[in-house]
């Protein structure tokens, strides 16, 4: 089992506990790195196709669309800090980098033997460049549109070398994301939506301002800092005043709503499984961790983004959670499906068709209807004896 990604998060959660291996890249150098959790150092394949410096060829280069357009340039740059701007800032938005992406996995397919031993192999390839890019402009971007297109040929590149390494008969391919995006307020407005941008430091503001009015009027302090639409409580200002989790979290809530949220979920309630028998109540359950000390997790307004350009995913609504998922392989029938699915049912589907246990947190659904008919051997049976 491997991870591959430029962003290490991205390559380390597929690859989980027990992965082989999770590889990303140095933001800046864009060179591929690994953590000492799966390994001391680098394998000589991968530390080889570093040292082949591959990263280069995608600098100083123009992504253009089909008419020729030039939409994004790789050209060398300052960064937002004044510093030379390094390959994820630069080439991370474009199709470039997703290219970068499966040259190394074919490299990793190839040097690791995947796909040719005698157990099920797992590849996952988590494509940051379409994330990156949707963040700059929104989903309706013209270059949103260059890039999907661009992303097919990159894919089915990648599949000819599948079938060419070890036949595609003998894989089996899932196609998905982690999230989907919001519309930009200017694109919601053409919509006749309404739209927001929200200005963190202010909305940040507000909400202190008003828990200082609560709990230590003339004695401002800085109780909670926001991560639009999270909420991150200073466990030390309000305990300086003798205020409990489960209220410093409900105060800090309700202080959310006045500055313009919609609803929260303080995680003292999610602890206790205190939600709403609802659709949204589930997604905010199953988004809670007992880390990170004191928060609360805010539910924004349709259509608001923490940010005042671009676009992001941080709400329960339709067009952050509706996401494809496509299987191709032996197993599956071909087809469209209109019954309700979600990405965490392709790991109880995959699971089910290897014979193997589903994850032990899995809680998705095995996805039958999809599934092609199990194909009966031939051989004839002796009748008439008892």
């Amino acid at each position: 089992m491997f991870g591959i990604s430029l962003k290490d998060r991205a390559a380390v959660l597929p690859a989980g506990y027990s992965g082989d291996a999770a590889y990303w890249i140095d933001p800046k150098s864009g060179q591929w790195v690994t953590s000492t959790y799966y390994r001391n150092d680098l394998p000589k394949w991968a530390a080889d196709f570093n040292s082949s410096n591959r990263a280069a060829k995608y600098w100083d280069r123009d992504w253009k669309d089909a008419q020729g357009n030039v939409l994004h340039s790789t050209a060398h740059r300052k960064g937002k800090d004044g510093s030379d701007a390094g390959f994820y800032e630069v080439i991370g938005a474009t199709p470039f980098g997703n290219e970068y992406e499966l040259e190394f996995a074919k490299e990793l397919m190839v040097y690791e033997n995947l796909g040719n031993g005698p157990v099920t192999d797992l590849l996952a390839i988590s494509l940051s460049p379409n994330d990156i890019l949707g963040h700059q402009g929104g989903p309706d971007a013209p270059e949103m549109q260059a890039m999907a297109l661009a992303l097919d040929r990159e894919l089915t590149d990648f599949f000819n070398f599948l079938g060419h390494q070890i036949g595609l008969a003998n894989v089996w391919i899932a196609l998905t994301a982690d999230h989907g995006i919001s519309e930009t307020p200017e694109t919601a407005a053409k919509m006749r939506i309404r739209g927001t941008s929200v200005e963190g430091a202010k909305l940040n503001a507000e909400i202190n301002d008003a828990l200082t009015a609560k709990f230590s009027p003339g004695h401002p302090a800085a109780y909670v800092k926001l991560d639009y639409p999270m909420a991150w409580l200073n466990e030390e200002a309000f305990t300086a005043r003798q205020v409990k989790e489960s209220d410093a979290e409900t105060a800090a809530g309700e202080a959310m709503k006045q500055a313009g949220l919609r609803d929260y979920y303080p995680k003292w309630r999610l602890a206790e499984g205190a939600v709403p028998n609802t659709p949204w109540g589930q997604k905010y359950l199953n988004s809670y961790s007992p880390e990170g000390g004191w928060w609360v997790m805010g539910v924004p307004e349709p259509y608001t983004i923490g940010q005042i350009h671009g676009a992001d995913h941080t709400s329960p609504y339709t067009y952050d959670t509706h996401v494809p998922l496509a299987f191709y392989g032996l197993p599956f029938q071909s087809g469209t499906y209109r019954t309700h699915a979600e990405p965490v049912d392709l790991a109880t589907t995959l699971s089910s068709l290897l014979g193997i246990n589903a994850p032990t947190h899995a809680v998705g659904r095995v996805l039958t209807e999809a599934l092609a008919a199990p194909k009966h051997s031939s051989i004839p049976t002796e009748t008439g004896r008892q």
